[in-house]
Protein backbone atom coordinates (compact mmCIF):
# COMPACT_ATOMS: atom_id res chain seq x y z
CA UNK A 1 0.00 0.00 0.00
CA UNK A 2 0.96 3.50 -0.66
CA UNK A 3 -0.16 6.75 1.17
CA UNK A 4 -0.10 10.10 -1.32
CA UNK A 5 -2.07 12.97 0.52
CA UNK A 6 -3.99 10.63 3.61
CA UNK A 7 -5.31 8.52 0.47
CA UNK A 8 -4.39 4.98 0.54
CA UNK A 9 -3.98 3.27 -2.71
CA UNK A 10 -2.77 -0.39 -3.74
CA UNK A 11 0.37 -0.49 -4.97
CA UNK A 12 1.03 -3.60 -7.56
CA UNK A 13 4.47 -5.46 -6.60
CA UNK A 14 4.44 -6.24 -10.21
CA UNK A 15 3.86 -5.32 -14.33
CA UNK A 16 3.92 -8.15 -16.17
CA UNK A 17 5.60 -8.73 -19.37
CA UNK A 18 2.85 -6.69 -21.38
CA UNK A 19 2.39 -6.18 -25.12
CA UNK A 20 3.12 -2.91 -25.75
CA UNK A 21 3.54 -3.07 -29.57
CA UNK A 22 3.14 -5.25 -32.30
CA UNK A 23 6.04 -6.30 -34.14
CA UNK A 24 6.58 -7.38 -37.72
CA UNK A 25 5.96 -11.42 -38.49
CA UNK A 26 9.79 -11.03 -39.88
CA UNK A 27 11.08 -9.12 -36.76
CA UNK A 28 14.02 -9.91 -35.00
CA UNK A 29 12.82 -9.80 -31.25
CA UNK A 30 15.84 -9.74 -28.18
CA UNK A 31 15.11 -9.68 -24.68
CA UNK A 32 17.49 -7.81 -22.53
CA UNK A 33 17.17 -7.53 -18.56
CA UNK A 34 18.25 -4.99 -15.85
CA UNK A 35 18.49 -4.36 -12.04
CA UNK A 36 16.64 -0.68 -11.25
CA UNK A 37 17.64 0.54 -8.32
CA UNK A 38 15.40 3.33 -6.37
CA UNK A 39 11.84 1.84 -7.28
CA UNK A 40 9.72 2.07 -4.21
CA UNK A 41 6.06 1.66 -4.93
CA UNK A 42 3.86 0.49 -7.29
CA UNK A 43 4.08 4.29 -9.01
CA UNK A 44 7.44 3.72 -9.35
CA UNK A 45 6.64 0.93 -11.73
CA UNK A 46 4.53 2.36 -13.04
CA UNK A 47 6.50 5.43 -14.17
CA UNK A 48 9.36 2.93 -15.56
CA UNK A 49 6.91 0.67 -17.20
CA UNK A 50 5.18 4.08 -19.14
CA UNK A 51 9.15 5.36 -19.87
CA UNK A 52 9.27 2.41 -21.37
CA UNK A 53 6.12 1.69 -23.69
CA UNK A 54 7.07 5.19 -25.66
CA UNK A 55 9.83 3.61 -27.12
CA UNK A 56 9.55 2.63 -30.91
CA UNK A 57 10.42 -0.83 -30.90
CA UNK A 58 9.69 -2.02 -27.34
CA UNK A 59 7.54 -5.11 -27.82
CA UNK A 60 7.01 -6.23 -23.97
CA UNK A 61 7.90 -5.01 -20.48
CA UNK A 62 8.47 -6.98 -17.02
CA UNK A 63 9.05 -4.20 -14.13
CA UNK A 64 9.34 -6.51 -10.94
CA UNK A 65 9.19 -4.21 -7.79
CA UNK A 66 10.42 -7.20 -5.88
CA UNK A 67 12.99 -7.89 -7.61
CA UNK A 68 14.49 -4.35 -8.67
CA UNK A 69 14.28 -5.46 -12.20
CA UNK A 70 12.77 -4.51 -15.61
CA UNK A 71 12.81 -7.07 -18.66
CA UNK A 72 11.84 -5.58 -21.36
CA UNK A 73 11.78 -7.85 -25.66
CA UNK A 74 12.33 -4.99 -28.27
CA UNK A 75 12.77 -5.33 -32.43
CA UNK A 76 16.40 -5.52 -32.86
CA UNK A 77 17.83 -2.36 -34.83
CA UNK A 78 14.36 0.04 -33.98
CA UNK A 79 16.41 0.50 -30.65
CA UNK A 80 19.22 -1.23 -28.27
CA UNK A 81 19.41 -2.56 -24.90
CA UNK A 82 21.71 0.40 -23.81
CA UNK A 83 18.57 3.35 -25.08
CA UNK A 84 16.00 0.87 -23.09
CA UNK A 85 18.48 1.37 -19.91
CA UNK A 86 18.93 4.75 -20.83
CA UNK A 87 15.48 6.15 -20.87
CA UNK A 88 15.03 4.32 -16.93
CA UNK A 89 17.88 6.25 -16.09
CA UNK A 90 16.25 9.35 -17.37
CA UNK A 91 13.56 8.80 -15.02
CA UNK A 92 16.36 9.04 -12.56
CA UNK A 93 16.55 5.71 -11.40
CA UNK A 94 19.94 3.98 -11.03
CA UNK A 95 20.67 0.76 -13.43
CA UNK A 96 22.71 -2.11 -14.10
CA UNK A 97 24.44 -3.08 -17.16
CA UNK A 98 21.95 -4.56 -19.44
CA UNK A 99 22.02 -8.42 -19.96
CA UNK A 100 20.63 -10.01 -23.06
CA UNK A 101 18.29 -13.03 -22.07
CA UNK A 102 17.00 -16.12 -23.99
CA UNK A 103 15.77 -14.95 -26.73
CA UNK A 104 11.60 -15.34 -27.23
Amino acid sequence: LAVSGGLVFACPLRAELTPTTQASPNASLKIVGFSVEGMTCGSCVASVKRALQALDGVTRIDVSLADRRARVQYVEGKVTADSIAAAVRKLGYKTGEPVAENDP
